[in-house]
């Protein structure tokens, strides 16, 4: 047995970069260990190989979402404007006189500037979504997105297709 079907049968996972975890349950006699224990070298040469290259493709693929002009000053603007509004409603709430000033941003046109990070953070917003095919459609953008595709097109496409699956379920 090759050590990626030992991996497999065995629920073999990495405890860390010199320790394996094996799924007890599966483990029934003396030869399953000896197995599992005469290709330990194998089985973490493997595993740590699969690490590396899921880091590298999340480094990769954070480096695409860095990459996206206006990202950073577009999710800050918005953040600031969420906690002004918090600040805002809490004054009002507990009868404060004195209301905060509200930030001169123009979300609109910060936007309009920086349409594919617009796009991007629409499309992150379908895909948090508690509707299981509104966030489907939202990742499924959010990545096409994320490669490079054009942002109108993705997003044109991530609204009809959650359109279609509002409609489709209209008289359930």
């Amino acid at each position: 047995m090759d050590p990626r079907e030992i991996i497999k049968k065995y629920g073999i996972t990495l405890h860390d970069e010199s320790h394996i975890s094996v799924t007890r349950s599966r483990v029934k006699t003396k030869r399953d260990e000896q197995l599992i224990v005469s290709n330990k070298p194998a089985i973490l040469e493997i595993l740590l190989a699969e690490k590396r290259e899921t880091e590298r493709k999340a480094w990769e693929r954070q480096d695409k979402i860095d990459a996206i002009e206006g990202l950073t000053e577009l999710k800050s603007a918005i953040r600031e404007l969420k906690d002004y509004y918090d600040r805002y409603n809490e004054a009002v709430e507990n009868g404060y006189g004195i209301l905060p000033v509200r930030p001169d941003i123009d979300l609109d046109a910060l936007r309009a500037a920086h349409p594919r990070a617009a796009a991007y953070l629409r499309a992150e917003s379908y895909s948090l979504s508690e509707n299981d095919e509104k966030a489907s459609a939202g990742a499924k953008a959010l990545e096409r997105i994320i490669n490079g595709e054009p942002h109108e097109t993705v997003i044109a496409e991530m609204e009809n297709e959650w359109k279609n699956a509002a409609m489709s379920h209209l008289w359930d």
